[in-house]
């Protein structure tokens, strides 16, 4: 899997001085919660074909580690479905198994797929985001008490004007050398 949105790209966050400069700034975002008893029931009932055909292989080997698999399955649903919401379309075009959920010692990441990217470059262009310079961050959570997942997804990035025009050269009419 591929993901040419990559958060730990230190071109793609914003600094300060920019953040004051006024340059435009767009935010798409996605929340999902996810009730586990239904993750539970789907794996239950399904065997291991609902896992199959909605987790990628490394997301199914981590949860089926952990104490709780059900719960880890359904906090990555809330995950996928949440990154489903900021392509902002009725019907997703991309299967759940392109967009990949990998836990870092920073937190989770989202992991996306050559499909699953070209959705979210298409997604950004259309909403005149700066695709080389916006940032994809996953949040999840999970609650064993109340049985539910929560996920939140959000990608930010400068406005393509905005971007434009800070990298421009100026011109003779701008002050520049003619």
């Amino acid at each position: 899997m591929t993901n040419t949105i990559d958060p730990r790209n230190a071109d793609s966050t914003a600094s300060l001085d920019e953040l004051d400069s006024g340059v435009g700034w767009r935010v798409l975002s996605g929340t999902d919660i996810v009730s586990t008893e239904r993750i539970t029931a789907l794996l239950d009932e399904f065997d291991r074909s609902f896992a199959e055909r909605a987790f990628t292989p490394a997301e199914r080997c981590y949860c089926d580690a952990q104490a709780n698999p059900p719960q880890h399955y359904a906090a990555r649903w809330a995950a996928k479905e949440s990154f489903l919401k900021t392509l902002g379309e009725a019907v997703p075009k991309v299967p759940t198994t392109e967009i990949g959920v990998e836990r870092e010692p920073t937190g989770p990441r989202l992991v996306l797929s050559n499909q699953a990217s070209e959705a979210l470059t298409d997604r950004l262009r259309a909403a005149g985001i700066d695709t080389s310079r916006a940032d994809l961050s996953v949040c999840m959570s999970h609650d064993v008490t109340c049985d539910r997942a929560l996920a939140h997804v959000v990608v930010v990035g400068p406005t393509v004007d905005a971007s434009a025009s800070r990298r421009a050269e100026p011109t003779a009419e701008q002050g520049g050398d003619s």
